[in-house]
């Protein structure tokens, strides 16, 4: 679960620029300053982090940073999910 997270609010802050102090569990990714392409971004990031492209989940912009890093779990672990809500 550590590594998720950890691998999450690094790509969060290094290549979408959040604060890290803004990256708490109930935010949005629209309220962290995404929107829909860098929703599909970060889950393609993701995807490609853990080899799950043959697998079902979607994050988007309206994902929460906890619905995130579940998707990410479920997918780390060869799990598909098909929406983020699916994935708590």
């Amino acid at each position: 679960m550590a590594a998720s997270h950890e691998f999450l609010v690094t790509l969060l802050t290094d290549k979408f620029e959040v604060s890290r102090p803004d990256i708490r569990p109930d935010a949005t990714l629209a309220e962290l300053g995404l929107d829909s392409l860098d929703a599909a971004e970060l889950q393609l990031t993701l995807q490609e982090e853990w080899s799950a492209h043959d697998l079902k989940g979607e994050i988007t912009d309206k994902t929460t940073v906890q619905q995130a890093e579940a998707v990410a779990r479920a997918w780390r672990a060869g799990r598909d999910v098909s929406t983020a809500e699916d994935a708590l």
